[in-house]
């Protein structure tokens, strides 16, 4: 059974995938790579106590997520895309 896709939200194309590496690609890639931010997560300051690990893995993901699309926005502010 075939899904149809029934609205299109948005602007942004997935890349295509190709057995070679196109320029576009390797640029945003070089661009997540080459920068103060690429392996830098933003936790706050401070001490954290935790009831369960279960709590502290949500506010890591909480952490790492945010740091993305920061991270995101700043790509897509350099490039226009």
């Amino acid at each position: 059974m075939t899904e149809q896709i029934k609205r299109i939200v948005g602007k942004r194309k997935e890349p295509e995938l190709t057995f070679h590496a196109t320029a576009e690609n390797l640029i945003r890639c070089s661009a997540i790579q080459n920068t103060k931010f690429a392996n830098r997560i933003c936790i706050p300051k401070g001490v954290y106590n935790f009831k369960t690990h279960e709590e502290a893995d949500k506010q890591m993901e909480n952490a790492i997520l945010k740091s993305i699309a920061k991270r995101q926005e700043e790509i897509e502010k350099q490039y226009g895309k």
